[in-house]
């Protein structure tokens, strides 16, 4: 069974305002001064190079969701009221690498960081990309990878 949008004054605007922002970004295109990630979007569609058109859209939704989950992942930490001594994060195509300091024996923030990820990971389950966390005790000393960036 097909799904028929009703039409209405709001799709219609909608409609109107996408024709009209791909007017303007075509024009661009055609000066030469498109940004260059819409360049490459309408050289890979004029071409018909679905390679190329997958590679955006995986990097548009990599950037998305990341950006996504990284934000949701602060927000349950601060609404636990759940501050490490140290944080820090990686951030690749398809997840959030955390790595979290905390002092020795503290139980209830190892568990605050732990339903934090889960909860995020449980939002965001379907959409491929995942949150994962690695919690270092102080006494452990173990330096921070060199890949990660630390969060003040």
């Amino acid at each position: 069974m097909e799904h028929i949008v009703e039409k209405t004054t709001d799709t219609t605007k909608w409609f109107g305002n996408l024709i009209d922002s791909l007017k303007q970004d075509w024009k661009m295109f055609e000066m030469g001064i498109a940004p260059e990630e819409k360049a490459r979007f309408f050289n890979a569609a004029i071409n018909n190079d679905m390679d190329e058109l997958s590679k955006l859209s995986l990097a548009q939704s990599s950037r998305h969701f990341i950006t996504r989950i990284l934000i949701s992942y602060i927000e349950e930490m601060n609404e636990r009221k759940c501050q490490p001594l140290n944080i820090a994060f990686d951030l690749n195509d398809s997840e959030v690498l955390v790595w979290a300091v905390i002092n020795d024996d503290d139980d209830v923030m190892e568990d605050m960081l732990w339903l934090s990820e889960a909860k995020v990971n449980s939002m965001f389950y379907d959409s491929g990309f995942n949150i994962s966390t690695t919690i270092i005790e102080k006494s452990d000393n173990i330096n921070l990878p060199p890949h990660y960036k630390t969060v003040n």
